[in-house]
């Protein structure tokens, strides 16, 4: 077995040190690179939903839904009952619904916001650690 050693100062280490004890009352982490502060503002951008198209988007999502869902079970009930009868501006409803949430999604991909200013500034910060 080898002798304890009690002093680690001015050595150069090649292979992993065991000590025995508590080298340090109270360890620090240290990262490589500067951390990212992020500001509870910043979070709060991030981790909630998108903006106002992406908000109008997704709701003409579930209308676009909620009319397919309505046209399909007119189609089929239509074609067992003559007395329901399905027409095109249950189609045209659909479509214009469909065009919306695209418009919608389009802007907001052209349009700048918060979030993805955010996501770019803590993007650029570790492209540059």
């Amino acid at each position: 077995m080898s002798e304890e050693q009690n002093e680690y100062r001015g050595q150069e280490f090649n292979k992993p040190v065991y000590v025995n004890g508590n080298p340090e009352t109270n360890p620090e982490i240290t990262v490589a690179r500067v951390p990212y502060l992020l500001e509870r503002y910043d979070f709060d951008k991030i981790s909630k939903g998108g903006g106002f198209w992406t908000n109008m988007a997704n709701i003409l999502l579930g209308g676009a839904i909620g009319l397919f869902v309505n046209m399909i079970a007119k189609l089929i009930g239509s074609k067992m009952d003559n007395s329901i009868v399905f027409e095109n501006w249950e189609v045209y409803g659909f479509i214009i619904a469909l065009l919306l949430m695209g418009l919608c999604y389009l802007i907001d991909y052209c349009v700048p916001n918060e979030k993805r200013r955010i996501k770019k500034k803590i993007k650029e910060h570790f492209e540059k650690s």
